[in-house]
This record gives C-alpha cells, sequence and structure tokens, in this order.
C-alpha cells in the first residue's frame, strides 16, 4: 500500500458519513503525519505498517465523531439498523 492508497481508502470510509470539509481535514492530518515521520526518517512502508489499517482509522475516526457504523462501515441508527433502509 501507498501513501495515496491509504489516504484514498480513509476517504473511502468517511464518504458520505462527514462532510467534504471533514473528511479533507482528517486526510490532510495522516498525509502531513506520513510525510513527517518520511522525514525524520522513516519509510513509507514503516509508517503505514505502524498506522495500520486505514478502514479501522476511519471506523475510529467515525466512531469519534457520534457516527456508529457496522463491521461494514455502513452507517446505523440507535437500534442497530442499517440507515439507508430508513424513510423517516
Amino acid at each position: 500500500m501507498t501513501k495515496q492508497d491509504f489516504i484514498l481508502e480513509l476517504r473511502m470510509v468517511l464518504s458520505g458519513k462527514l462532510s467534504s470539509e471533514q473528511i479533507d481535514s482528517h486526510a490532510r492530518y495522516y498525509e502531513e503525519y506520513i510525510n513527517a515521520e518520511i522525514r525524520n526518517g522513516k519509510t513509507e512502508k514503516e509508517v503505514l505498517e505502524a498506522l495500520g489499517n486505514p478502514r479501522l482509522i476511519g471506523r475510529s475516526i467515525l466512531d469519534a465523531e457520534g457516527v456508529s457504523t457496522n463491521a461494514y462501515g455502513q452507517e446505523i441508527d440507535e437500534a442497530g439498523e442499517d440507515r439507508r433502509y430508513h424513510t423517516s
């Protein structure tokens, strides 16, 4: 996985669940973090391995933002039901 792959995957997890400004902010944070670690002597691969799975990071961000998701990253309501199927 490359830095671009990581950022793209993170954006995909957050897409539709956060505003574009929030997504840009989180993506920018991780891109700057990765670049800083590389400037400090780590390889891109080392930094990405240390960060871990961008999908899990995305789910953690959504949890911190108060957006509940199921194991597939789909937004759910307080009853644990997929919000895409609610009409009200």
